[in-house]
């Protein structure tokens, strides 16, 4: 009985006699395609990023008003787009 009860307390192990840990819910693996979108937040969210420098960079060297005013626009575009993309992973 008390080899059965250490057994029973014992953590899991795989086919190569590592032992794995759950969390007490089941690992779950996204779709593809939710992966791809999860990919493309990410892409996204480093462009975000690079036009976010790019406002910066024309605030510091003050380029002209229209300049900035696209550079802004770009930003807010990116995002909505951003917002709406993680709204459909999630």
């Amino acid at each position: 009985m008390k080899t059965q009860d250490m057994n029973e307390s014992a953590p899991p192990t795989n086919d190569n006699g590592a032992t794995t840990v759950t969390s007490g819910r089941r690992a779950m693996r996204a779709s593809p395609q939710a992966e791809a979108r999860g990919i493309e937040v990410v892409r996204l969210h480093q462009r975000l990023e690079d036009w976010r420098d790019c406002r910066r960079l024309a605030d510091a060297e003050r380029w002209p008003a229209l300049a900035y005013e696209i550079i802004c626009i770009e930003i807010h575009a990116l995002e909505r787009d951003i917002a709406r993309r993680v709204g459909e992973l999630y």
